[in-house]
């Protein structure tokens, strides 16, 4: 068998080692070559493309997930901060009525243990009796 004819019935793109490549088979096989490394590129692109979108799908979900986290933590916040006035407005209310019951309770020692105390509830209730009466 002829070695010549052998490597005529190969494709294009493969020789022997002794035989010369001609300009139109170095061409076919660079050709090929281009043809494979342009179908990986696009097949690359097409996973690039793929990847992109679902990175942007992502991003997206996430924004909505801290857009939703977002309200649920200043409607929390907000509770938060009108339970503490709540709060605050009780306290003052219960501060005004302890002292109030403190300085009764004072009133009320100061008439039962001492003797000028009597005294000065009388001249309170004269002095409005006078006033009462001049108004009139």
């Amino acid at each position: 068998m002829n070695p010549m004819a052998v490597g005529n019935d190969l494709e294009p793109g493969y020789h022997l080692p002794d035989q010369k490549e001609n300009t139109a088979d170095r061409l076919q096989r660079q050709f090929c070559e281009l043809e494979k490394r342009f179908g990986k590129y696009f097949d690359n692109l097409e996973n690039v493309v793929e990847v992109c979108e679902l990175t942007q799908a992502g991003v997206k979900e996430i924004a909505e997930e801290n857009a939703e986290i977002q309200a649920t933590l200043y409607s929390a916040v907000k509770e938060m901060n009108e339970k503490v006035e709540k709060i605050k407005r009780e306290r003052k209310c219960n501060t005004h009525v302890q002292e109030d019951k403190i300085y009764d309770a004072a009133k009320t020692n100061a008439l039962r243990y001492t003797t000028s105390a009597p005294v000065c509830c009388y001249i309170e209730i004269g002095c409005t009796l006078g006033f009462n009466s001049v108004s009139a």
